[in-house]
């Protein structure tokens, strides 16, 4: 059991490292957010490449909870159309899997299903979990991702820099509060990331950006709830 406590919390630290690169690459100028000018981007399928980010940052904080050195890296647009979004590379920079995602429609994630442009299941959101062809999860080595929904994907494409606050602010928590904790890590931070980032997109959706005030409130609740992962002790899965 001593040597169990700093390896769990070696990961811990690991996986809230995974979270704050993670938040970065959401705000990277070109990576389909935010655009060269440093503005947002107002491309209408923008959530796509929010779904791309939240995949991998879901896959990441698994990796290092899992002490794995894999990790998955959103890929900018390079004008291949058919090309990959996603690759999930080794310790050396190998890459070991490239993931074609489609987010959207059920309609519209079939037909990209049914093309033939590309290779094994499509990653896309987790309302067309049930569609043949497709996925809802990076899998890879046993790291598996978290399902993400396409309108928690619009929020964070039309919110970046709040939700990348968020995202930063709880894995800066959850990364001092893990230091204390005796044989057992948190399940999931993103899922508290994903209620408060949902709590936050219904009431801003379609009006005016948060006060500091009120954005002080919701980042205190998210910081809370990861608090309130370690001190339960959920077993890493």
């Amino acid at each position: 059991m001593n040597g169990l406590i700093p390896s769990i919390t070696k990961n811990i630290s690991t996986a809230a490292s995974a979270a704050k690169n993670g938040a970065d690459s959401i705000l990277n100028p070109g990576a389909g957010i935010i655009n060269n000018s440093g503005q947002i981007s107002q491309n209408p399928q923008a959530f796509g490449f929010a779904f791309e980010h939240l995949q991998a940052i879901g896959f990441n904080i698994k990796a290092g909870l899992k002490n794995s050195d894999i990790r998955a890296y959103q890929i900018p647009t390079d004008g291949n159309r058919f090309g990959a979004d996603i690759k999930v590379v080794d310790s050396v920079g190998r890459v070991i899997a490239e993931i074609q995602a489609k987010a959207g429609q059920s309609e519209y994630v079939q037909d990209q299903v049914n093309s033939g442009h590309y290779q094994g299941d499509i990653l896309t959101n987790i309302e067309n979990n049930n569609l043949s062809g497709t996925t809802a999860y990076i899998e890879v080595e046993g790291i598996k991702s978290f399902s993400v929904n396409k309108d928690f994907a619009k929020w964070v494409a039309e919110n970046p820099y709040m939700a990348a606050d968020l995202i930063y602010a709880a894995a800066t928590r959850g990364e001092v509060g893990g230091a204390g904790i005796h044989g057992a890590a948190m399940n999931s931070t993103i899922n508290i990331l994903l209620q408060t980032i949902k709590i936050v997109g219904s009431y801003c959706r379609g009006e005016d950006e948060l006060t500091r005030t009120e954005l002080d409130h919701f980042l205190s609740v998210a910081i809370e709830g990861v608090k309130q992962v370690f001190i339960r002790g959920a077993a890493i899965k």
